[in-house]
């Protein structure tokens, strides 16, 4: 047996397990700005085979090889968000803005550019990236006839078996317990004094002005630190 047949044989009846995407993995990369510097972003992001820019730090560190001189780069960034959104027939729109920077750091030549034998130039980058930003408003606004949030509080109350207003005052801080020291839900007594049942003080029948705004903050930064070596304009090793 050959070793062409040999390695024939063995790819036929060997089995590898391939992990695909998954749905949300849409969502994850949908968090990535694609921000870099200017000209990076200018060419889509084409620099990786061309290098010669602080972006090739974060994607192919052999780039920095063409660079002769130093250079220091800032890359700053307006973002200007404008949000659209429906809500029971009512439409409301946000705009929010933001100063930021994209890729910005140093690129130094550690042999003053000049050429050494085969080694025409050393190049050390130094930068930072921001490559999702989180910052953004969302508002959204209508009138309810139909239902209101204060529900989710009776359900939280009822569903707990709650017959003590004390405990329904003290025991769900994060929910019902806010709704109930605001009076937004109130007791129902029955005869004699006695506790009967809890009730939501809104009355969707006549209708409900409900309005949310959401604020995001944040985002992913990351640092990069690369160094190339430029082997006679031909090779380059990052």
């Amino acid at each position: 047996m050959n070793r062409y047949t040999y390695l024939l044989f063995c790819s036929t009846f060997t089995s590898l397990t391939v992990a695909a995407q998954e749905p949300a993995d849409a969502l994850r990369y949908s968090w990535l700005s694609g921000s870099g510097t200017a000209r990076h972003q200018a060419i889509g992001g084409t620099n990786v085979a061309l290098g010669g820019d602080l972006s090739s730090i974060f994607y192919n560190p052999a780039g920095l090889g063409l660079y002769r001189t130093g250079e220091l780069v800032l890359t700053p960034a307006y973002s200007m968000n404008r949000n659209n959104a429906g809500y029971l027939g009512s439409e409301a729109t946000q705009r929010s803005t933001q100063l930021n920077f994209g890729a910005t750091g140093v690129v130094l030549p550690l042999n003053g550019g000049g050429s050494r034998g085969k080694i025409k130039n050393v190049s050390v980058g130094f930068a930072i990236n921001r490559v999702a930003n989180f910052n953004n408003s969302v508002y959204f606004n209508g009138r309810n006839n139909s239902s209101s949030y204060s529900e989710k509080y009776l359900e939280e109350l009822i569903n707990n078996n709650v017959t003590d207003p004390n405990a329904a005052a003290e025991d769900f801080p994060y929910g019902a317990s806010l709704a109930f020291n605001t009076y937004l839900i109130d007791t129902v007594s029955g005869p004699g004094g006695v506790l009967a049942g809890y009730r939501s003080m809104a009355t969707p029948s006549t209708g409900l002005n409900q309005s949310q705004t959401i604020d995001t903050r944040g985002g992913i930064n990351e640092f990069g630190l690369g160094l190339s070596a430029n082997m006679g304009d031909r090779v380059f090793f990052g």
